[in-house]
């Protein structure tokens, strides 16, 4: 069977090209600390990281997951530990509506995550050859030929998010407004709502950062262009 496990050294390779600036990535196939996450990402005093990642959820979620903490590692900074990667297994029992609670959801982050991952499965799978290699190695050999381009994709794929958010807060909205006030089934819709309507939010955030970024960069290479005919 194709795993991302038995491709863990192929992987490595992928998620540091794919991170860049020199980071070093070693992957782990253990329950994360979190009882509640599929994986996590700790980080060392050296530009290191390790990644957790369930090995019981389907090679899908693993591969989905996988993509996701690397978005976090190119992306956004942590914070170094002096032990990582050496926490025990499931020693945090928090559910995630705890863990927002308490603060450590930074949903803006997460959505970033999401929407880079989600611009890196759709690369991998468009460009999947098999070649005679199975689906996971396939699609880590695709991610190879991945180049950096501008913020087109990523803003795309937001903007998708963006709208199946609102589609999904208004369907919980509906059913919300037809279950009795006070049920336990109406606690929990709300708070479904809630969470909703935070990541719509930040969604939102991300969106206009892209669009700063976009307008940003296509000034630049006008201003580039325009200098380059006036020689």
């Amino acid at each position: 069977m194709d795993t991302l496990e038995q491709n863990d050294t192929l992987a490595e390779i992928v998620a540091e090209k794919l991170a860049g600036k020199d980071k070093t990535i070693t992957l782990q196939f253990k329950a994360p600390a979190v009882a509640a996450a599929m994986a996590s990402t700790t980080k060392t005093k050296n530009n290191g990281f390790y990644i957790s990642i369930d090995p019981s959820i389907t090679q899908e979620e693993q591969f989905l997951a996988f993509c996701h903490e690397v978005a976090h590692v190119k992306r956004h900074k942590f914070i170094e530990n002096d032990t990582p990667g050496n926490m025990p297994p499931r020693s945090i029992d928090l559910t995630p509506e705890e863990i927002d609670e308490l603060g450590f959801t930074d949903h803006q982050e997460e959505i970033e995550a999401d929407s880079l991952a989600d611009v890196w499965i759709d690369f991998a799978e468009k460009n999947y050859k098999s070649n005679g290699r199975g689906e996971i190695q396939g699609r880590l050999v695709a991610l190879l030929d991945w180049t950096e381009g501008d913020n087109t994709r990523i803003l795309t794929a937001l903007i998708e998010m963006q709208k199946s958010m609102t589609a999904d807060i208004a369907k919980k909205d509906a059913e919300y407004q037809r279950t009795a006030g006070g049920s336990q089934k109406s606690f929990d819709l709300m708070a479904e709502l809630e969470d909703l309507e935070k990541s719509k939010e930040a969604a939102e955030r991300v969106i206009d950062q892209y669009k700063q970024r976009e307008d940003l960069r296509h000034y630049v290479t006008k201003f580039v262009m325009n200098s380059i005919n006036r020689k």
